[in-house]
């Protein structure tokens, strides 16, 4: 080694490129021209000229940084101080010529300076044995590694599987520097490509050096990745020749005794991944009883959590896997922990996949029922989201509240729950059980009822009308807090089945709420586009003419949301198109406002009256001035000059 540093910092004296770099010829050649380039030289020069071949790839990506490449990478004062105190060390390294240390002086590689000439007998004596111990130690080295190099043949010992095993392991790492000079000349050319693309013009010299360089990454790559796979080869075929000579079939206290000599501990219960899972926790998400028997065997931590803060046993609730419960169980698990993040609980991971049969084992372990977690949910919630009625009789039967209400922040009941996902053979066995069918939301004061008509669950929603669910019970909804039937609701999201099942409880078809606006559920669906849902409504003998407050019909919010369709349906059904507002807004003027051309024109064939000029610009300020920032735009704009176009000419051809 001091014969190297002494060559190297003897070529740094001749003006090479600093220690560290090229093995090959043809990646000195290519580095020499890059030595004496200054931080602002370009990354390519004119003159600059490179061959890729077969000999000079690997050398080249098996350097650190030089000189040039730390001008093409600017980023490695950040990311890199490492390599530069590297580099600085090696050149700070007394040569073997000036010191006359040679390898004790190579070994110490900076952290010691030289002794002085004028040092006693004594010390120099001391050096020559430690000198001498290195070399036999060296020697010693040297005949092990040249012995682990050596394809393993015949009965393997274990002194031979752990020498092999750390072989691979350094050739790994020696494999690694070139990987990262790859990846940081990878970036440097994704730099210099978008340099390029920002100029205005690009040389011939520069376009022929980008495509030099590319084509050297490209031989870089399929050069590491023939490394890689010859390396993945040489250690199948080591285990290939370990079970070859495997006499006779292990048994278990043997493999399980192997394990415990050459499984460590600090393997075992490494995290992985970027969930910071242990292999523990990922055994027992896929349901290898073995290996986690192996594991614990191994002395694996049993509450180790992750990034969310997940034990092995949450992981093992979660995916329903009661015999690993049992054993974690057995083997001292808390039953009781709850995660840092979302605070789960191994019961409510259970509940939530509906495994009964893991949340029967966890009753037995005394596990406390009631625990919510981060979203107000309790087990008896989560299993009624997921539709489990084994896991919902368990937990009734262990003396759960059905309701649920204790500590709650949102008031929500299982029976919402249940009515939201659309499961009816839960509301069915909550109701029998006797569950409060009227328990309402806090704030938006809303039922069972009217989360399923919501949801466009007509099943449920007849089967909560059969036990005595309210049809007219008003609740809020959106931003707004806007109070809506249970009819309405189903107008908003447009499910023409729960229409159907509540028109038949003999509801007001036509009803207002107070605060609403005096919307009715008509005006609701044609402002939202339901046109299934009006035919409905209009074969049901629905008021058609019917206005709000604001003296706006159907037919109105139809044509200002722009629902051609259903504008054309009222007005088949005898809606009037020349209806206006309280602010002098008629039905052209909302199409108009929206600039659309299509409904104008379709307009201008129906309406008896045309607006003026001064009449669409007053709709147009009348307005809230939150609504015009969020319509007006070029496109908007421009729509409406058509349609202002087609009305002054058909004026013109009235005669007004």
């Amino acid at each position: 080694m001091a014969l190297l540093i002494s060559e190297e910092k003897g070529s740094d004296e001749e003006g090479d490129p600093p220690a560290g770099g090229n093995d090959s010829q043809g990646g000195a050649d290519h580095m020499q021209g890059s030595a004496q380039q200054t931080p602002g030289r370009p990354l390519f020069s004119q003159n600059e000229t490179y061959h890729p071949n077969e000999d000079d790839v690997i050398s080249q990506d098996e350097t650190t940084c030089s000189n040039d490449s730390s001008a093409e990478c600017p980023n490695d004062a950040d990311g890199d101080d490492d390599d530069d105190y590297e580099n600085e060390d090696a050149e700070s390294v007394p040569s073997a010529s000036s010191t006359g240390e040679g390898t004790a002086c190579a070994r110490a590689y900076g952290a010691a300076a030289a002794p002085p000439a004028e040092a006693s007998e004594a010390s120099g004596l001391e050096e020559v044995a430690s000198e001498s111990s290195d070399l036999e130690a060296a020697a010693s080295g040297s005949s092990d590694s040249e012995a682990a190099a050596q394809p393993l043949s015949g009965p393997v010992t274990g002194g031979q599987l752990v020498r092999r095993a750390e072989f691979h392991r350094q050739q790994r790492l020696d494999i690694q520097p070139s990987i990262v000079q790859y990846l940081r000349d990878n970036a440097a050319l994704s730099r210099l490509k978008i340099t390029l693309d920002k100029q205005e013009t690009v040389t011939s010299a520069e376009q022929r050096a980008f495509r030099l360089e590319k084509e050297r990454l490209r031989h870089v790559h399929q050069q590491l990745q023939q490394r890689l796979w010859e390396k993945n080869q040489e250690i199948a075929e080591d285990f290939r020749v370990i079970h070859q000579h495997e006499e006779v079939p292990m048994s278990p206290q043997r493999i399980a005794e192997r394990s415990r000599r050459f499984l460590p501990e600090f393997l075992v219960n490494r995290a992985w991944f970027s969930g910071q899972q242990s292999p523990l926790a990922i055994a027992c998400s896929r349901g290898n009883f073995e290996l986690v028997c192996l594991l614990l065997d191994c002395n694996a931590v049993l509450e180790h959590t992750d990034a969310a803060g997940f034990t092995p046993l949450m992981m093992a609730c979660g995916a329903g896997h009661p015999d690993i419960v049992q054993l974690l169980l057995y083997r001292g698990a808390n039953p009781r922990h709850q995660s840092s993040s979302s605070l789960e609980t191994p019961l409510l991971q259970a509940c939530f996949g509906g495994h009964h049969e893991v949340v029967r084992i966890l009753i037995q372990m005394g596990v406390h029922l009631e625990q919510r977690n981060l979203y107000d949910n309790t087990p008896l919630m989560l299993a009624a989201a997921r539709g489990s009625v084994g896991t919902i009789r368990l937990l009734l039967r262990a003396g759960v509240n059905i309701n649920s209400r204790l500590s709650s922040r949102l008031d929500i009941t299982p029976l919402m729950m249940a009515a939201c996902h659309g499961h009816l053979d839960v509301v069915r066995y909550l109701l029998r059980r006797g569950c409060d069918i009227t328990a309402q939301m806090r704030g938006g004061k809303g039922t069972a009822l009217t989360v399923a008509c919501l949801k466009g669950h007509a099943d449920v929603v007849g089967l909560l009308l059969l036990y005595g669910a309210n049809p007219c019970h008003l609740a809020k909804f959106g931003r707004g807090q806007t109070k809506m039937t249970p009819l309405m609701a189903a107008a908003y999201r447009g499910f023409p089945k729960v229409a159907e099942v509540l028109l038949q409880r003999m509801i007001d078809i036509n009803a207002t709420v107070p605060g609403g606006g005096g919307k009715t559920a008509l005006m609701i669906a044609a402002w939202r586009g339901h046109v299934s849902f009006v035919q409905l409504l209009i074969s049901r003998g629905v008021a058609i003419e019917a206005r709000n407050k604001a003296g706006r019909t159907a037919l109105w919010w139809a044509l200002d949301a722009g629902h051609g369709t259903i504008a054309r349906l009222l007005q088949a059904c005898g809606a009037s198109v020349d209806v206006q507002d309280t602010r002098q807004v008629s039905c052209i003027m909302a199409a108009y406002r929206r600039g659309n051309v299509e409904l104008v024109r379709w307009l201008l064939e129906c309406v008896s009256q045309l607006p003026s000029d001064e009449e669409l610009e007053r709709c147009l300020r009348s307005r809230s001035k939150k609504r015009s920032m969020d319509l007006d735009g070029p496109t908007l704009q421009k729509s409406r000059a058509s349609c202002l176009y087609f009305i002054r000419a058909e004026r013109e051809r009235r005669g007004c």
